[in-house]
């Protein structure tokens, strides 16, 4: 009797490393993870995690792209739903302020851009997909969100990423100075002012 394997859906295999290696990362760090570990709890090879991302700095890059992404659609989600700014940056609020791992990831991802070519190109073209996304998803919904119609949508996907970031790091380093109520409060008047 022959036994024959077939081979799991390319969308499957990307899953499965992605939750393996944001298991990692946000565990041990970027540097003390290591590919082959991520691709054995994920249950496929090393090669596996090369030919769907490439290499390391692109896996980091795709799962801090997956985590954003939810973010920015739970948001305009919240924001185009309720037309409540207070709910909207509730919302907000809450993912930026659930785990201390997340920006502590994104520190580590910066300063490794910083000193590595590899990791540098992965994180700018992060940053560009990441504003670009959260552009078009403005745009697509700016009726929905009341945004003027003369509004710079680069400009408040930029500015939306980079407070929510900074936030982020700050409440993450230092809570009691930067607490979640006045996260909150600031970013209500951020989106509040995009308006």
């Amino acid at each position: 009797m022959t036994v024959t394997s077939t081979r799991p859906p390319r969308e499957t295999v990307r899953a499965g490393i992605l939750a393996a290696a944001e298991h990692a990362f946000l565990a041990h760090g970027y540097v003390r993870s290591s590919l082959s570990e991520i691709a054995a709890a994920a249950g496929f090879t090393k090669g596996a995690v090369y030919s769907n991302f490439g290499g390391k700095p692109e896996l980091l890059s795709a799962v801090c792209a997956a985590h954003i992404e939810a973010i920015a659609a739970s948001v305009i989600g919240t924001l185009s739903a309720t037309d409540s700014i207070d709910l909207g940056a509730r919302a907000l609020a809450d993912q930026l302020t659930g785990s201390s791992a997340w920006p502590e990831l994104w520190v580590e991802f910066r300063g490794l851009a910083a000193h590595d070519e590899g990791v540098r190109a992965a994180y700018g073209e992060l940053r560009s997909r990441l504003r670009g996304d959260l552009e078009r998803q403005l745009r697509d919904n700016a009726e929905r969100l009341t945004l003027p119609p003369d509004t710079d949508f680069a400009v408040a996907a930029t500015l939306l990423l980079t407070v929510a970031n900074g936030l982020a790091l700050e409440h993450a380093a230092a809570p009691a100075a930067m607490p979640r109520e006045l996260i909150e409060r600031c970013l209500a008047q951020l989106i509040g002012g995009l308006r």
